[in-house]
């Protein structure tokens, strides 16, 4: 696939691309997808996360892997495909060549600048001992160039580029009360805003995403629950449930858990 030109990219989305607070970003592993939220930049034309080295996503996505994106605003969301370059600090002169390394080092600026609260609070919390380690972890920067770009507002995709599947007022439905916000990842990897229902061990995301993405059947799933009130890990909730799904009707998924991940700033539990 071509990647989307970025001047094509209505100016919505390059405002929420530009101003959201975190993308959570799926990818695919040995055990099925995987998903979580991530302090980004948008910079020419491109998606930049660090990951730390000692990360699951570090070690699995290479040159050329596809992942997914969401990127959340009020009422709205960007979600976007595309395959990733790495650009990693322990290898420098492979870094630094050609076009790339003008496009790293500008990204490096505005990742720093868009993010300096949550990363003044990351050392706040590090200095206090309330991180898990008294060294930060050396990180990657995973750029993603999209060549799969949609706009959502209100539960309705609004503009899209890339995707083959169409979508009409039919695919629309409404969107149930209760549950919490989330966002759920698939085979693919496929990525969407959801409502998480987690006692009844279901998902809701709108049809119009589903068909949109050609997400149906049996798949894999991740779902993410992120409740990041203030800056630094010591601020961070959460929970992430891995498993198999199928999508039922009107927009439902039946999640089958395998494992759950739950984070209280820097305590983990896993069951």
């Amino acid at each position: 696939m071509s990647p989307v030109e970025p001047r094509s990219i209505p100016r919505s989305v390059e405002s929420l691309l530009s101003e959201g607070r975190q993308a959570y970003v799926a990818f695919e592993s040995g055990e099925g997808p995987h998903v979580t939220p991530e302090l980004y930049t948008w910079s020419d034309g491109r998606l930049w996360v660090a990951a730390a080295t000692s990360t699951l996503k570090a070690r699995v996505v290479e040159n050329g892997t596809r992942v997914a994106a969401a990127v959340i605003g009020r009422g709205t969301a960007v979600i976007l495909e595309g395959a990733v370059e790495v650009f990693d600090p322990r290898k420098p002169l492979a870094a630094v060549r050609g076009s790339s390394g003008s496009q790293m080092a500008r990204a490096l600026v505005s990742f720093t600048t868009r993010n300096t609260g949550d990363l003044l609070g990351f050392a706040r919390d590090t200095i206090k001992g309330n991180s898990v380690s008294r060294l930060p972890k050396p990180r990657v920067l995973l750029a993603i160039e999209p060549d799969q770009v949609a706009f959502v507002e209100n539960d309705r995709v609004t503009w899209q580029s890339g995707w083959a599947s169409t979508v009409s007022s039919d695919d629309a439905r409404d969107v149930p009360t209760g549950g919490v916000f989330a966002v759920a990842a698939f085979d693919g990897p496929r990525v969407a805003p959801a409502r998480w229902f987690a006692d009844d061990e279901r998902a809701h995301v709108t049809s119009e995403l589903l068909a949109l993405q050609g997400i149906s059947g049996d798949t894999g799933v991740a779902v993410v629950v992120d409740d990041y009130n203030a800056p630094g890990p010591g601020a961070k909730q959460g929970t992430l449930v891995r498993g198999d799904a199928t999508v039922e009707d009107d927009g439902w998924i039946r999640v089958r858990p395998r494992r759950t991940v739950d984070w209280d700033g820097t305590e983990t539990t896993r069951r």
